[in-house]
């Protein structure tokens, strides 16, 4: 980022130190277990939080049908093979890759978060944090 001495900030650059400092901190803040902690994130995803409005979100049931999510490099032959009716004379031709789409999915577990290091790029803005749900007996 630029400085505002030079009167322009710009969002084209890596986050410097101080930013990597405070978005760490805040990240570690999100899975303090101290009761007085309002920002606990997996007791916000177990019991919701009123004061803003938040639900509960474990167990979370999703509502509709989710987007088709294309499965690259499926062989062609494979791909070809998978279909859903078995009572057609011939199945149709594959014209593009398998996808898969959810209906009636439940979540569980998701209120037991355990929060990898976040990552920061070094050549653009951009913060990565990454969260395993569930736990060692039932994962998600």
């Amino acid at each position: 980022m630029n400085s505002a001495q030079d009167g322009a900030v710009t969002a084209s650059e890596p986050p410097g130190p101080i930013t990597g400092v405070i978005t760490s901190t805040l990240w570690e803040r999100t899975f303090d277990p101290d009761p007085g902690n309002p920002l606990h994130l997996p007791r916000i995803i177990r019991d919701g939080y009123p004061e803003w409005g938040l639900p509960s979100y474990d167990p979370a049931t999703p509502g509709g049908t989710g987007a088709p999510v294309g499965i690259p490099d499926v062989p062609r032959k494979v791909g070809g093979s998978a279909r859903t009716r078995f009572d057609l004379k011939h199945p149709a031709i594959r014209s593009s890759p398998p996808a898969l789409r959810l209906t009636d999915t439940l979540f569980t577990h998701l209120g037991v978060p355990r929060p990898a290091s976040p990552g920061f790029s070094d050549t653009d803005p951009v913060f990565t944090a990454v969260v395993g749900v569930g736990t060692a007996g039932a994962s998600c």
